[in-house]
């Protein structure tokens, strides 16, 4: 991850670099009870990735549109510029001719090398004129693909372990022996049915012996429940961590930097020069990354839970 501190260029094309290994998880995940999730995962960080696409789609598509109105003035003798007649049968006709033959799905790369350039030069990254309203707007899709992300990997990481749980009864023991004050009652047990062996994972969320409102929590679900063979899920991917915090920054302090978040950022070496006070103004590189964490995270539980439960079968 580039320093987080701005240091005069947005970047914006590398926000979009978190691959598309996620893409293939509905195909690879065999358990069928995480089908499902895999599915929800992918559309949810595609979603994500809409963030990411949209200005540039839009920047094209403009520019595009623009560029077919001129061909079609020009195609009827009407000089390119003159819009005073777009609305004449013939004119109309052939704008609209020149729409159909020209207008296809374009490259994706030829989009984005174009309309980042495009984006680049709006909000200064070329030393050139910075227009406020795109600095605001590119710093806004930055900051919701990095809630957006984190809220995708914060859900699965729950509606995963559940699912879990409710099939493999080991695990809801497992968990149970770690935390022994946490135990069901009686009421609980008969309010249930009195047999929670296929709905375990469902009763310990529901009557909040488990929950999933921090990277701590969820990261001790797993390990308790998996005793640790799933740890490494989330070593493999050390900047979910501060994805947690960047969410968090951005959703309860609208990215201003405080104490407590600059402390919680230590152990990353790119934080050693935020300030106190002062706007985290986010980079291409930075939303990159941190996107990415919650994404190869996501995929690392999701593919290792499969997998831990197949061996099982």
């Amino acid at each position: 991850m580039s320093m987080p501190v701005f240091d005069g260029k947005y970047s914006y094309a590398n926000a979009g670099a978190f691959g598309s290994r996620y893409g293939k998880l509905e195909a690879q995940i065999e358990t069928t009870e995480f089908v499902e999730l895999a599915r929800v995962f992918t559309i949810d960080t595609n979603r994500v990735r809409a963030f990411f696409e949209l200005p540039l789609q839009l920047i094209f598509w403009s520019a595009t549109i623009g560029n077919v109105k001129l061909l079609g003035r020009h195609a009827v003798g009407v000089h390119p510029e003159d819009d005073s007649r777009d609305e004449d049968d013939d004119v109309d006709r052939s704008i609209l001719d020149t729409y159909k033959r020209l207008v296809t799905n374009p490259n994706p790369d030829k989009v984005l090398a174009f309309s980042s350039n495009v984006l680049g030069s709006m909000v200064g990254d070329d030393n050139g004129v910075t227009i406020d309203a795109a600095c605001q707007g590119v710093e806004a899709s930055f900051a919701a693909m990095i809630m957006s992300a984190y809220a995708t990997f914060e859900t699965l990481s729950a509606d995963l372990w559940i699912a879990a749980v409710n099939k493999h009864v080991s695990l809801a023991q497992n968990w149970s022996k770690q935390n022994p004050n946490k135990q069901f009652n009686m009421d609980e047990l008969y309010s249930r049915g009195g047999d929670i062996s296929k709905s375990s994972g469902t009763a310990l969320h529901q009557t909040r012996k488990v929950t999933f409102e921090s990277l701590k929590e969820i990261r001790a679900a797993y390990s308790q429940a998996f005793k640790s063979e799933l740890d490494h899920a989330f070593e493999a991917v050390p900047y979910i961590a501060a994805a947690e915090k960047f969410r968090h920054l951005f959703a309860h302090r609208g990215g201003l930097i405080d104490r407590k978040f600059r402390d919680e950022m230590d152990r990353f070496e790119e934080s050693k020069e935020m300030v106190i006070g002062e706007r985290l103004r986010l980079t291409g590189d930075v939303t990159g990354t941190i996107v990415a964490a919650c994404v190869e995270c996501g995929v690392e539980l999701l593919t290792g839970v499969d997998n831990w439960s197949k061996a099982r079968l």
